[in-house]
């Protein structure tokens, strides 16, 4: 894993700025307290200031919380726990995904790590909304985000699983001597051929017959369905995906594993060139999100503003409206909705009763959409006027 994170490294160079950003808290996975772990304010925590420009990495970790009493039980830091996870955290309580990611970090020789239930104040909507609006800074800065796919929740882990690659059972007969029979287990070690593929795929070993395992931990994962990861996944530059497989590394548009497989990994901040390629892409990275699910429908704005902002830093004068942009409304109000038909009284049942965006905009329907008009057309138009008044 090293060698391939080194190699990714050499071929996206960790850029180095006088004053490189950290978030507000991390974890220090080589603390000197008796757990080894405890929460750090970066900006007057004394080992933090002591480090030069080039020694300020962190990890992040990506992954699914889960929901239920995983999630409700998992170990956070709360205002009134702040100053004891300063002193020390207890490692013990953390939740096993949790506690994989600290000892990967560990592994790796990275001291800090950024884990979001502990280093933001949980139940604090003042402290939520200024890390929250932090959070492309967070991953776009950190040098490692450790991507867990496999899972459902973060009692999962990912350290300690056991592989179980296919397999296929065959009985045997010895012709020489007829005492003598039994089974033989064939395992599959590496990717499978296509012919091989083909004769497993409707017994559910690949969902399709172009399929190689990395594929099958990324597509069958809740990590990939989950709306947060989505602006997670965009904005780290370096990343490892820890499937039920395999792990993979991410090298530019591929992601690489020990045995040398490549799977394609997609990210449409790498393909907003011109303003107008830029659109297009917002456009394509909204349908996408738009199948994801979040508990929490109010989450839907939340858990893209750090693109948005992204977007407006690397394209200067363009004004965010309710997920759309003001010089494009014209086309950005042309969403449609690409699930199935319903009755118009049972779609109405699918809105949220709570208010998460204006009736115009797509984020008010959780469905599936696309946009009419994302190709080279480029109807003409004057704006006005322009303006989104809050829920009272």
């Amino acid at each position: 894993m090293n060698k391939l994170i080194q190699l990714s490294e050499k071929e996206q160079p960790v850029k180095v700025v006088k004053n490189p950003f950290l978030p507000t808290r991390l974890l220090d996975v080589q603390a000197s307290c008796p757990s080894g772990l405890r929460l750090v304010i970066t900006e007057t925590d004394p080992d933090v200031c002591k480090l030069d420009a080039s020694q300020r990495q962190y990890a992040a970790l990506s992954y699914c919380g889960g929901s239920g009493d995983a999630a409700l039980k998992q170990l956070k830091t709360t205002r009134n726990v702040l100053q004891m996870h300063l002193a020390e955290v207890p490692l013990e309580k953390a939740p096993e995904t949790v506690a994989d990611s600290i000892r990967v970090c560990r592994a790796l020789g990275l001291r800090y790590l950024w884990v979001d239930a502990l280093c933001i104040l949980q139940g604090d909507r003042e402290d939520w909304s200024k890390e929250s609006f932090q959070m492309s800074n967070i991953y776009e800065n950190s040098y490692l985000t450790l991507c867990v796919v496999q899972g459902d929740s973060c009692s999962s882990g990912f350290l300690r699983k056991d592989h179980n690659p296919p397999n296929v059972r065959v009985k045997f007969q010895s012709k020489l001597d007829g005492s003598i029979s039994g089974n033989i287990t064939l395992r599959m070690l590496h990717p499978p051929p296509a012919t091989l593929r083909r004769c497993t795929k409707g017994f559910g070993k690949y969902s399709r017959i172009d399929d190689e395992p990395g594929n099958s931990d990324l597509e069958s994962a809740s990590w990939g369905k989950r709306g947060w990861t989505f602006q997670e996944d965009q904005l780290a530059p370096r990343k490892v995906f820890f499937g039920n497989l395999m792990f993979h590394v991410s090298r530019g548009s591929k992601l690489e594993a020990a045995d040398s497989s490549t799977v394609e990994h997609f990210r449409f901040i790498d393909t907003m060139g011109s303003l107008q390629q830029g659109l297009k892409t917002w456009y394509n990275m909204i349908i996408d999100y738009s199948e994801r699910v979040l508990s929490f429908e109010q989450d839907k704005f939340p858990a893209i503003a750090a693109l948005a902002r992204h977007f407006s830093e690397r394209f200067e004068g363009q004004r965010y409206i309710a997920g759309l942009w003001e010089s494009d409304i014209h086309k950005g109000l042309l969403w449609t909705l690409t699930s199935e038909w319903k009755e118009f009284d049972e779609y109405q049942r699918l809105v949220p009763k709570e208010y998460t965006a204006p009736s115009w905009s797509w984020a008010r329907r959780p469905l599936r959409l696309d946009w009419v008009l994302i190709g080279d057309e480029n109807p003409k138009s004057e704006l006005i006027r322009s303006c989104c008044l809050g829920s009272s």
